[in-house]
């Protein structure tokens, strides 16, 4: 698999979180979710109302997906585009999810990369790897457009896997 990252990765575990882009990346974090693989991808892909940051929405709506595609669903009652994911699966302990914000106009694109890796599966810990790149909101959308924007959204799913900031000991649950 090619590096979804310009810089060559430092580690063997650095290197099998990447997933493949030809863009330059901005690495957003990494952070140790105490939960097996399987649980920390339903809280970022079945969960997601539950931490998705407010501020990161058009209409302050309820953030959900479907079908590969983060969605918001507002006062307005009809679905808001707000990006699609490409899942990768590398084996049992190995996956790699793509986020794209929407932009209607095709002027830029962000990839948000996430690499999830777990040496126990089934019974974790999963370490998370994020990586960004480029920028482009979504007409009405303020989502991420800064590597801090990007650390800010994952940051709050990772609280919200039980991750705890840098320097201090993860929540057990």
């Amino acid at each position: 698999m090619n590096s979804l990252f310009s810089h060559a990765p430092t580690t063997q575990t650095e290197a099998s979180m990447s997933p493949a882009s030809p863009r330059e990346a901005l690495q957003v974090g990494v952070w140790t979710l105490p939960v097996p693989l399987v649980d920390a991808l339903a809280g970022f892909l079945e969960h997601t109302h539950l931490w998705w940051p407010s501020e990161f929405t058009a209409d302050e709506g309820h953030i959900y997906t479907e079908a590969s595609r983060v969605l918001e669903e507002g006062p307005r009652a009809e679905p808001l585009l707000l990006g699609t994911l490409s899942i990768t699966r590398e084996g049992s302990s190995h996956v790699f999810l793509a986020f794209t914000p929407t932009d209607p106009d095709q002027t830029g694109t962000a990839v948000l990369g996430l690499g999830f890796v777990s040496a126990a599966p089934e019974s974790g810990p999963t370490t998370l790897a994020a990586h960004a790149a480029g920028s482009s909101p979504h007409p009405g959308f303020d989502g991420p457009s800064t590597a801090e924007d990007w650390q800010a959204l994952v940051g709050c799913y990772a609280s919200f896997m039980g991750a705890a900031p840098a320097g201090q000991d993860t929540v057990k649950h």
